[in-house]
């Protein structure tokens, strides 16, 4: 295709058509590694910290400390946590759940 530009004509580059080829291609290339099935494997969040089972407990350090700045208070408290496991359940959901007591 040429067009006239006032009394000279444009032809287009032949360059052109390889270069969009290859963008073609490269897009194609990029879309198919987007969608690949085989995927790591999911992060680990840390949920197998606690032991599942009836029975099992784990004791927790706990330190908390506060401040009221308009009243001029500063406080902390320290105190040691125990969660036990007493019983395990399904959910309505059909999910196996635990039943966890709290003592100090």
């Amino acid at each position: 295709m040429c067009s006239v530009v006032g009394s000279s004509i444009v032809r287009p580059q032949r360059h052109e058509k390889p270069l969009r080829f290859l963008l073609l291609i490269m897009g194609v290339a990029l879309f198919g590694a987007a969608c690949n099935k085989d995927q790591a494997e999911g992060e680990d969040l840390g949920y197998g910290y606690f032991p599942r089972k009836v029975g099992a407990w784990i004791e927790y350090q706990v330190d908390s400390m506060w401040r009221d700045d308009q009243a001029g208070v500063r406080d902390s408290v320290s105190y040691r946590l125990k969660e036990k496991v007493v019983e395990a359940y399904y959910d309505p959901a059909g999910r196996l759940s635990w039943r966890i007591h709290d003592s100090s």
